[in-house]
């Protein structure tokens, strides 16, 4: 059988992770409240700016991935 075997553990945990601030949150935070509102700002549009470029580098690289494996099939 395939799937989610313990939905409700999955759900519980689930939403353990996207209550639980990461480490960029907790960045943000830092600077905020010992630098200011400004540099908080800034450093929230630092770590958008590298979860899109990183977002971006992984779209591409399974791309890549996906294009070679088609020409390869043919």
């Amino acid at each position: 059988m395939t799937g989610i075997e313990n939905y409700t553990l999955y759900i519980i945990t689930a939403i353990i992770f996207i209550l639980t601030p990461g480490i960029d949150t907790i960045f943000i935070l830092n600077k905020s409240l010992t630098k200011g509102k400004k540099a908080g700002i800034y450093s929230s549009i630092g770590v958008c700016s590298g979860i899109l470029v990183h977002t971006l580098f992984a779209a591409l690289g399974l791309s890549m991935i996906i294009a070679k494996q088609l020409l390869h099939f043919q």
